[in-house]
């Protein structure tokens, strides 16, 4: 039996980082854990985090980063437009 099975590592990750024990290695699973539950505010938020401590040298990183910009942009664009009618 696993007793960890339950655990939400995204959960775990946060509360290390509001602990003040953040590293590149969390951040990075932060930032793709929000990306690929398409929650790509909170991705990029971890990504910038991530790339201010870290120099990216992955292009997988950087593409996943770049979509969500644009995925956040247009959710922006769409809102706005709706404000109009």
């Amino acid at each position: 039996m696993d007793v960890n099975k339950d655990i939400d590592v995204v959960r775990v990750y946060e509360q290390v980082v509001r602990e003040g024990y953040g590293t590149p290695f969390i951040y990075r699973h932060l930032a793709v854990a929000y990306y690929y539950n398409s929650e790509y505010s909170k991705a990029i938020t971890w990504f910038q985090k991530l790339f201010s401590v870290e120099k990216n040298t992955d292009p997988e990183l950087d593409l996943q980063y770049r979509q969500a910009l644009k995925a956040v942009a247009a959710a922006d664009l769409l809102k706005s437009k709706k404000n109009i009618y």
